[in-house]
């Protein structure tokens, strides 16, 4: 599996027009709006220039769910087949770093029986 993903400077611009043309009003999308379009914006200047988060991601496979127009089928498919590219990818690091967190959990626990003997015997030096 890649390390990066890259979405394409016309995906973008796509998720763009998208999001002007039938992303509705509500609470909801304008905050999503006020952290994604931003995004979408410096990546189509420079695909390499944000990051998009695990909830762009999905707002934005929402918003391609809604989208029914035919003209827009290829780029919709392939900005659809990026963005689960995108989010594959999000999962399968979060996964890996839950493993390194329980693999530091577990190396924490090793030494705890010894740092407990060790302050036991310090204890009980201290009384002697």
């Amino acid at each position: 599996m890649p390390h990066f993903v890259q979405l394409p400077s016309d995906s973008a611009q796509y998720l763009l027009d998208l999001i002007r043309e039938i992303d509705s009003d509500t609470k909801y999308t304008e905050r999503q709006r006020g952290y994604t379009v931003p995004k979408l914006q410096k990546l189509l200047k420079d695909p390499r220039a944000a990051r998009l988060a695990f909830q762009d991601t999905s707002y934005l496979l929402e918003l391609i769910d809604d989208d029914d127009l035919e003209e827009y089928e290829q780029i919709r498919e392939m900005t659809r087949e990026t963005l689960e590219e995108i989010q594959s990818l999000q999962a399968s690091r979060f996964d890996e770093m839950k493993d390194i967190e329980s693999q530091r959990q577990a190396r924490r626990a090793k030494r705890q029986p010894a740092k407990e003997l060790q302050l036991h015997f310090e204890h009980t030096s201290a009384q002697v």
